[in-house]
């Protein structure tokens, strides 16, 4: 099984839809297309990720760019904050199989 396949599977035991699952899913692979690999990063690589998604109202209001590699249709703040929020799903999902591995 691939780490997306036990993430796909982690995601459907969470509860989550199919329709949220498939968009998790996609969105991490655009993530991955843009970034590389982010299971190997490590806790502190994440981290670093996520603050380089964060683009607060004040960026916004200023009409700051995109402060990231990731070509953005539509609302800036708002895609970005759905990337961020994969990037801490798919955390939570890797935190699991190190417990279950540990």
């Amino acid at each position: 099984m691939t780490l997306e396949d036990g993430y796909r599977n982690w995601l459907a035991e969470q509860s989550y839809a199919a329709s949220t699952i498939r968009d998790e899913i996609s969105q991490l692979r655009r993530l991955e297309r843009y970034f590389g690999p982010i299971a190997p990063l490590g806790q502190h690589g994440r981290e670093a990720l996520i603050a380089q998604l964060t683009y607060s109202v004040e960026d916004e209001r200023r009409g700051r760019s995109n402060p990231t590699p990731l070509p953005i249709m539509g609302n800036l703040r708002t895609n970005l904050a759905t990337y961020k929020k994969t990037v801490r799903l798919y955390a939570r999902f890797l935190q699991s199989i190190a417990k279950d591995t540990a």
